[in-house]
């Protein structure tokens, strides 16, 4: 299975780790660094979606043995399953943030 990074979060470690004692500020277009970065922020995106685990979906209830039932499916599920009807469970800490942001 392919393994997926986040642009941006990739583009702002690296310019922390080579940019910032960097020398050539001005002329970044003659770093390597400056060179992949822009071939980093111009390279196609996958055409991917974030999946809900089982274990994470709030239509699952947890047997606690790796196992649980799917209230969608009706039906005994592995933990580590996953659908395209999970709907990720809010945690009461994302649910107070979400509402602070209102």
């Amino acid at each position: 299975m392919s393994k997926f990074i986040n642009r941006k979060q990739f583009i702002a470690a690296t310019q922390s780790l080579h940019c910032e004692t960097c020398d050539h500020r001005i002329d970044c277009l003659l770093c390597n660094v400056g060179r992949m970065i822009r071939k980093i922020k111009n390279f196609p995106s996958a055409d991917v979606a974030p999946v809900v685990h089982c274990s994470d979906c709030c239509k699952y209830h947890s047997f606690g043995n790796g196992y649980g039932e799917c209230s969608f499916f009706g039906r005994t599920m592995k933990d580590s399953e996953y659908c395209s009807n999970g709907l990720k469970k809010v945690v009461e800490s994302e649910e107070s943030e979400a509402n602070n942001n209102e």
